[in-house]
């Protein structure tokens, strides 16, 4: 019988985390969502990656089911949050995984923690200041207008997503704290206190990165700029996909985290 996702809640100083689950003998890989998600964006993801992997995936502070503080939502209170959580976990370290500014929270845990993080995947980080940041703006505004303008905006700007997924993406948004979002756009473009930490990641790092012709938060030079600045960096360049690589190229997303974490 195939492996179910499981619930359940941890204590990380203060702050409940809700975290979902996907036991396996394999590796752990913990996930880390984008901005308004939760960790049930990586519930398809996990179809791909179990059982060769075991996967924990949190809904970050402010996020779906987790605590949501008025308050504490840069980058350094994120990880610190994924540090208390894999504090609790009986092997250290582990493979960590992070999308948009998920991928910057991981960036900081690795760099701070290396202890923690035995491998690092970053998809589309959002390091490159030179992209638009415009959609979390909108996205932003749109979570408080009455239902249906989110979901119309978010199917025009992704042409052939269907009205379960464009509802379900943004019941996400409209669950997490303002503070979350208020916090990324007063953000300094491509977060540059954490990119500058790169150097220091010791962990082999594979960058994913989305098609910028699309939505892709890095350009080709910024995506090789990261992939420079990092001591063991790969870059894999996903032409044709969204943002959401895992979303919009879920088979070619699963292969990719296979091969760099089972080498």
């Amino acid at each position: 019988m195939a492996a179910v996702w499981t619930w359940r809640r941890e204590d990380v100083g203060g702050i409940h985390l809700n975290v979902r689950e996907l036991t396996s003998d394999g590796p752990t890989l913990v996930l880390l969502h984008g901005l308004g998600a939760s960790g049930a964006v990586w519930q398809g993801s996990g179809r791909r990656l179990s059982p060769a992997l075991r996967l924990l995936a949190p809904d970050m502070r402010g996020h779906g089911d987790s605590d949501k503080p008025s308050a504490g939502y840069l980058p350094r209170d994120y990880s610190g949050d994924i540090a208390a959580l894999l504090g609790h976990e009986p092997a250290c370290p582990t493979f960590l995984l992070g999308h948009s500014i998920g991928a910057v929270v991981a960036t900081l845990l690795a760099a701070e923690r290396p202890e923690l993080v035995s491998h690092l995947i970053l998809v589309d980080p959002p390091f490159d200041p030179s992209q638009p940041r415009d959609h979390v703006e909108i996205v932003a505004r749109l979570r408080h207008q009455p239902p249906g303008a989110l979901e119309r905006y978010l199917q025009q700007r992704e042409p052939g997503i269907s009205d379960l997924y464009a509802r379900a993406l943004a019941g996400l948004y409209r669950a997490a704290s303002d503070g979350a979002f208020q916090a990324v756009s007063k953000a300094e473009p491509g977060f540059p206190a954490v990119s500058a930490l790169l150097p220091g990641v010791q962990a082999p790092t594979l960058v994913m990165a989305a098609d910028p012709a699309l939505d892709g938060a890095l350009s080709p030079a910024g995506a090789r700029s990261i992939v420079e600045a990092l001591p063991e960096g790969r870059l894999l360049t996903f032409r044709g996909a969204r943002h959401a690589v895992h979303a919009s190229h879920p088979r070619e997303f699963a292969s990719a985290v296979l091969s760099f974490v089972l080498q």
